[in-house]
């Protein structure tokens, strides 16, 4: 069943999966095609994880509980910074953390909550290196741009969540 995805938040995208008029692998796929559409031009998601997002499902599915939760079903973008995602690797913005970090072995207890509400962590957004300047240009990942302006870079430590 079509349905506009950007025309819905959170709480009614929740209340969509949960009533039954979308599956959540109906809302994973509407995510994952505005993601792959639009990360080319705006460079806001630096890593995917819808893979792993549809193996979450499918262990939810088995257990009755997909539709379970204030967030059920609901595609979820979480900045990289501070929030440990277990299977990615968190690395600031900083080119040295990226060599040297690996993918995390747990979530931090943010993400545990997050899951907990029925969310579906999809992947990581773009952030300024260690959140410290006022613009998302970090050079491990590059520059984030407004959807509004493209000639524009977004500002802030939530500047590919913002985008």
């Amino acid at each position: 069943m079509p349905f506009d995805y950007a025309a819905h938040d959170a709480t009614a995208l929740a209340a969509l999966v949960r009533s039954g008029e979308v599956s959540p692998e109906e809302l994973l796929q509407a995510c994952e095609e505005r993601v792959h559409a639009h990360t080319p031009r705006l460079h806001a998601v630096i890593v995917a994880a819808f893979d792993a997002a549809r193996e979450e499902l499918a262990l939810r599915r088995r257990a009755g509980t997909e539709r379970d939760g204030a967030l059920a079903g609901v595609p979820v973008l979480v900045k990289d910074l501070v929030s440990t995602v277990r299977g990615l690797t968190t690395w600031h913005g900083n080119r040295l953390l990226q060599r040297v970090t690996g993918p995390a072995d747990h979530d931090s207890e943010f993400i545990r909550r997050l899951r907990a509400t029925g969310a579906l962590i999809v992947g990581k957004t773009n952030t300024p290196e260690f959140g410290l300047v006022p613009y998302t240009e970090p050079r491990l990942t590059g520059a984030t741009r407004s959807p509004w302006d493209l000639s524009r870079p977004r500002g802030g430590s939530s500047g590919g969540t913002g985008a």
